[in-house]
């Protein structure tokens, strides 16, 4: 049986995912460093010593005199298909990489075997461990701020985890409401997710609130009424890059066409609005009362629940197009897939995609 490896953060500041430990799952060259204030990292997968890096994840700090270097450690998986060994190699950091309380020597590879603890400048640790290469898991970060006036956010975000949890992503659905919701803990949850999601996974990022006509996302703080804040498509596309997998990226608000024009990142698809969005009483099988909803939202849930267990989201697109109450644009970005197949039971029936002759950038917009 194959493997990925996987580090499991220990001791202070290891919680940081809804309770759940921070773990980080190997299945690519694999960087790990501080996390910085810096906008851009794109100088370090650039640089020689780290330029083999597949994945860049950010280790949050214990404090602000942090012994963990920006370019600290890599760790490798197998060489090899016969071979199972991962590895971990010290970039000549500050304060150095020990293995089981060892310190190893910098820019050699050391191998890695199940239970081994891996300590970054004697202030972070993780537990290395091995997990079935069959595992395949999907996460996503449901995002629904109300900006002062929606009503239909929080249940937006309630009735589409109920689906996608039939689909492989139960128990790793992040949400963030309302005044939750602020730049700060959407980036922060971004980095953190990036060690979960693998090249075998499907992220999901769901937002649904109010949009500018510029195509920025509105997630002011409500308590701080004197601060405006928005999360733009520069911002988004810098914290989507580097994530393993396929991509869907669902924008229920108005003008989300704009920030899909914007963003530059990912393989995979969006499914956002073209100019206004809107929400309204909406029939529930759930309940007797006619809940408040985003169209756009309503569209997808209602489509998904007629697909048990899957998402075809090349489908999905187009059903969505034929509701005359949204107007939708789907932004594919993939180099070398036509769908994307999220579903629950196996590996192989969880994830399909298939190859495309034609490796444009395909949009289809409606006229409407």
């Amino acid at each position: 049986m194959r493997f990925k490896g996987e580090l499991t953060r220990i001791g202070e500041g290891s919680v940081d995912l809804e309770g759940k430990p921070q773990k980080i799952v190997i299945d690519r060259v694999t960087h790990l460093g501080r996390s910085s204030k810096k906008k851009c990292c794109t100088s370090r997968v650039s640089m020689s010593t780290i330029r083999d890096a597949k994945v860049i994840v950010k280790i949050q700090p214990v404090n602000d005199d942090s012994q963990v270097s920006r370019n600290h450690a890599m760790i490798y998986p197998p060489l090899t298909e016969d071979d199972e060994t991962f590895g971990v190699r010290d970039l000549n950091s500050s304060n150095g990489t020990t293995v089981n309380g060892k310190e190893i020597p910098a820019h050699r590879r050391i191998p890695l075997k199940k239970g081994d603890v891996i300590c970054l400048g004697n202030e972070i640790s993780f537990v290395f461990d091995l997990i079935p290469d069959e595992q395949n898991i999907n996460y996503g970060l449901m995002i629904g701020h109300w900006g002062g006036n929606l009503k239909g956010t929080s249940q937006d975000v309630e009735v589409l985890k109920k689906e996608l949890e039939k689909r492989g992503f139960k128990g790793n659905l992040i949400t963030l409401v309302d005044n939750d919701a602020t730049k700060d803990k959407i980036l922060t949850k971004l980095d953190i997710l990036k060690g979960y999601v693998t090249s075998d996974s499907v992220f999901v990022l769901y937002f649904t609130g109010h949009g500018t006509p510029e195509g920025y996302l509105e997630i002011d703080d409500h308590l701080k009424p004197v601060k405006h804040e928005t999360l733009n498509a520069k911002e988004l596309s810098h914290a989507l890059r580097g994530f393993r997998g396929k991509i869907l990226v669902i924008l229920d608000g108005c003008h989300t066409w704009k920030m899909a024009e914007q963003l530059d990142f990912f393989e995979g698809a969006i499914i956002c609005n073209e100019g206004k969005a809107y929400e309204g009483h909406v029939d529930s099988p759930d309940s007797d009362i006619r809940p408040i909803q985003g169209y756009t939202t309503h569209a997808i849930v209602e489509i998904l629940r007629k697909e048990e267990h899957r998402i075809n989201v090349k489908e999905l697109v187009e059903k969505i197009r034929e509701d005359v109450k949204i107007k939708t644009v789907q932004f594919v970005r993939l180099e070398d897939t036509a769908e994307i197949m999220i579903g629950s039971r196996t590996r192989d029936d969880a994830l399909e995609f298939v190859r495309l002759e034609d490796t444009a950038q395909i949009m289809i917009k409606d006229l409407k």
